[in-house]
């Protein structure tokens, strides 16, 4: 992973979603990823207007640290602390003992006795049935959605029948957008009917605004409709904001 490159794309895109929050107040943000590499947190670990929530503790002493879920949903209102929820778990998460989940240094020898706490890609996978931390990082997850007024999905095509089903929960009021990946044209703009998936996404959320764009380290919101991102992040809504 390119930690630079990855911090830049990042640090471009909280600047655009903060700087045009409704009514010049200032957002506060929370990610959820279904990644598993640590891109988001590389890229708050260099911004110095954030400080990372990952919702992981560690004792002085440890090199170690040990998951604390209340961390994740105690910064509500807060413009520097962003959470970000892994809901698949992340690199070098590992059971401890009994529902101890711990992380360790990315540069720490791999132990192959270590048993990883993450959740592979199943489409049949059962949230009510989780165990820690999922079941924890889930719960998160839902209480920042019903939280939200504004919810950005990036990267995701939305096959996930468990993330789609908490996305249009009744609960959750926010207004979404969806990027919809797709190359520039020569003109520079994003065509979203050259997508394969646009009836897909149409029918799964069709309340929901379809923007065209790219993101990643070449492209950062240079590759996003920055006017309709504007506009959908001033529409009106309640006092909060969130990127999720």
């Amino acid at each position: 992973m390119d930690t630079a490159a990855a911090a830049d794309a990042y640090a471009a895109l909280h600047t655009l979603l903060r700087s045009t929050d409704q009514k010049g107040r200032q957002s506060y943000l929370a990610h959820a990823t279904t990644n598993y590499d640590l891109a988001i947190e590389a890229a708050l670990d260099a911004d110095t207007t954030s400080e990372l929530i990952s919702g992981f503790a560690s004792r002085r002493g440890d090199a170690a640290s040990r998951f604390t879920p209340n961390l994740l949903t105690s910064v509500n209102d807060s413009t520097r602390l962003v959470p970000v929820l892994h809901l698949h778990g992340a690199v070098g998460w590992y059971e401890h003992s009994g529902d101890v989940v711990r992380r360790t240094p990315a540069d720490e020898t791999f132990d192959e006795r270590r048993v990883p706490a993450l959740l592979l890609p199943d489409e049949q996978k059962d949230p009510t049935a989780f165990g820690p931390p999922a079941a924890q990082i889930w719960g998160a997850f839902r209480h920042h959605l019903r939280n939200a007024t504004h919810i950005l999905v990036l990267g995701q095509s939305l096959h996930d029948a468990h993330i789609v089903n908490l996305l249009t929960a009744d609960d959750v009021a926010a207004a979404i957008t969806i990027v919809v990946h797709v190359s520039p044209t020569p003109a520079g703009d994003f065509d979203i009917a050259t997508s394969p998936e646009i009836e897909h996404l149409q029918r799964t959320l069709p309340g929901a605004t379809l923007i065209g764009g790219e993101f990643g380290p070449k492209r950062a919101t240079a590759g996003l409709d920055r006017h309709a991102v504007q506009s959908w992040l001033r529409s009106d809504g309640p006092l909060r904001s969130q990127d999720a």
